[in-house]
């Protein structure tokens, strides 16, 4: 999963995970989850001039 790799799903298919109670919580929350771009600026001033 780390990276976009593997989805949850599969590794619960693959049985690398075990999932018990209600998954739609997880699903949830997995859902509220963003991917950043390398380009991302993590602090205010780091973007090099040409990229703002």
């Amino acid at each position: 999963m780390m990276m976009g790799a593997h989805s949850f799903d599969d590794k619960i298919k693959a049985g690398k995970v075990k999932m018990e109670g209600d998954s739609q919580v997880i699903n949830d929350l997995m859902s509220s989850l963003v991917t950043f771009t390398m380009a991302f600026e993590l602090l205010p001033g780091t973007l090099p001039d040409t990229a703002k």
